[in-house]
């Protein structure tokens, strides 16, 4: 739904949410098969219990495990392609097209920081993908009038391509580091270059799909714009803060692909 304004908003929409925490400071409740004691805000959670992805690519990989992983990737790419097509969007094709030719399968998601393996964009995008629509099942299941503002096509657009800025931007490089007994390795990496269209992060992500002729509507294009909230936020500028904080008023889908994007990114992926 192409919305332009968000002015019926469903009820309960920017309302405060009850405490989670009593008054020990301790987690109410909190059940997961990874947190099962962790009751206390001091317990933060690492990453230690994230299984490895399966198509991490790793040292001990022998020629069966290659191709394994390989036939991963390759199921991966048809099921995200699928996704996309399913959608019936105008211009959906051209972008297919354009992920095919670019390394958007194989790239990282980052250099650092999550997924930063081949294929780790793909691999991130997708599990974003999961994530929201899980979110968005127990929203409609709180209150079905989100649904409106929250339709199936939009969440696989917006989950799924919210990173193409990403596309071709990661290089592979070889650095050096000192290992435990203290003796100089070397050991790959990725650095990204941003000469090609260097327009920042949601905002090129927009413009390319618009260029490639895919439609968008206005939601889809304030949810890629703004997904990565204040870690691409210049504070000194109200105008953005202002922009964002006025987007966020407006669109939930904005709000789902923030959590979605973010629970993945920081909760379960490496």
């Amino acid at each position: 739904m192409d919305n332009t304004t968000f002015n019926n908003k469903p009820s309960g929409y920017g309302q405060s949410m009850p405490s989670l925490f009593d008054n020990n400071a301790s987690i109410v409740e909190y059940n997961s098969d990874n947190y099962v004691n962790s009751r206390f805000l001091d317990k933060k959670p690492s990453k230690s219990h994230i299984p490895s992805s399966p198509i991490k690519p790793a040292i001990s990989d022998d020629k069966a495990a290659k191709q394994n992983k390989s036939d991963l990737l390759q199921k991966m790419r048809n099921k995200f392609e699928s996704l996309l097509r399913s959608t019936g969007r105008d211009g959906i094709d051209e972008v297919i097209t354009y992920l095919l030719s670019s390394d958007f399968f194989i790239a990282p998601a980052s250099t650092a920081f999550h997924s930063n393996y081949d294929g780790g964009l793909m691999w991130h995008c997708l599990r974003v993908y999961k994530i929201a629509c899980m979110i968005r099942e127990d929203l409609l299941t709180l209150d079905p009038s989100l649904e409106e503002y929250l339709p199936e096509d939009s969440i696989i657009i917006v989950t799924l391509l919210h990173d193409i800025c990403k596309a071709d931007i990661y290089q592979k490089a070889t650095r050096y580091r000192k290992n435990i007994r203290n003796e100089w390795e070397t050991y790959e990496t990725y650095t990204p270059d941003y000469s090609d269209f260097p327009f920042g992060h949601g905002e090129k992500s927009v413009i390319r799909l618009l260029r490639l002729g895919l439609h968008l509507t206005r939601d889809e294009m304030l949810a890629i714009r703004w997904h990565m909230s204040a870690w691409d936020l210049p504070f000194q500028s109200a105008e953005a803060k202002s922009n964002i904080n006025e987007a966020k008023t407006q669109c939930p889908l904005l709000s789902l692909l923030q959590a979605a994007d973010g629970l993945s990114s920081a909760l379960l992926e490496e």
